[in-house]
């Protein structure tokens, strides 16, 4: 694996961890506004166009 590979691949694996740090917290402000369902269905459409622009 060249540094290139390597460093792409750390940079993926860092903004990952932070994000799954960070979105519970950022969730928590929105819950005075929305309801957990329609935050657990963002969440999940998040996660569906993800899954698409992959492919």
């Amino acid at each position: 694996m060249n540094a290139d590979r390597g460093l792409a691949m750390e940079f993926f694996n860092t903004t990952i961890y932070a994000g799954l740090s960070l979105a519970p917290i950022i969730a928590g402000f929105f819950i005075d506004f929305v309801s957990f369902e329609k935050l657990f269905i963002a969440n999940g459409c998040i996660l569906a166009v993800g899954i698409i622009l992959k492919i």
